[in-house]
């Protein structure tokens, strides 16, 4: 339960995949899922090793890590800004798979959700590498379906209104969402 609430809430993964679903359809966003898949489940397995506590046991690697995930967040959604009224205008902009791992690198939600996690069912001792395991194949299980509802309801916005001030309107909404997601993770302690 704990991963569903965490994979469907928005966030910068959400937001981007409704928005790439969006403007460019459901199969193409499929790398930028495949991407923010496999960039939070290497997540897990660097926190487990070792960088979560790394993290934590330094305050200006949480600085470092919120300053550069805001300047790629605002990167994005500046992109997400500056889209033109047609999806064919900004193809080459489309957010895939390296994207959506990088991503992962500089989303907060993204590391609170791995340290968490890890922190409530990776015990000590023996098991901890299954647990971490388990824990990243449930992220995988949970966040694949919540990621395809975000896309989905993108493709499905977007074919209900191709007018050209709707994707300006929905893009500029997103960019505006990706900022104030970005903003709020500032104020969070890790």
């Amino acid at each position: 339960m704990f991963c569903l609430i965490m994979a469907i809430t928005p966030g910068p993964n959400n937001l981007l995949l409704a928005s790439c679903g969006f403007n460019f359809g459901f199969r193409q966003a499929v790398p930028l899922l495949l991407g923010i898949t496999a960039g939070f489940a290497v997540l897990i397995l660097a926190v487990a090793a070792g960088l979560g506590a790394l993290l934590q046991a330094s305050p200006g690697m949480v600085i470092i890590l919120k300053v550069v995930g805001l300047a790629y967040i605002g990167w994005l959604a500046l992109g997400l800004w500056r889209s033109g009224p047609t999806c064919e205008a900004h193809v080459a902009r489309k957010p895939g798979f390296l994207h959506g791992v990088t991503l992962q690198s500089v989303n907060l939600k993204a590391w609170i959700m791995a340290l968490a996690s890890l922190g409530m069912f990776a015990r000590p001792g023996e098991t901890y590498w299954q647990d971490v395991i388990t824990v990243s194949l449930v992220f995988v299980a949970v966040g694949i379906p919540s990621h395809l509802i975000w896309i989905g309801m993108g493709s499905v916005i977007a074919r209900r209104a191709r007018a050209a001030t709707m994707l300006i309107t929905f893009n500029r909404s997103m960019a505006v969402l990706l900022l104030a997601w970005a903003a709020l993770m500032l104020t969070v302690q890790v």
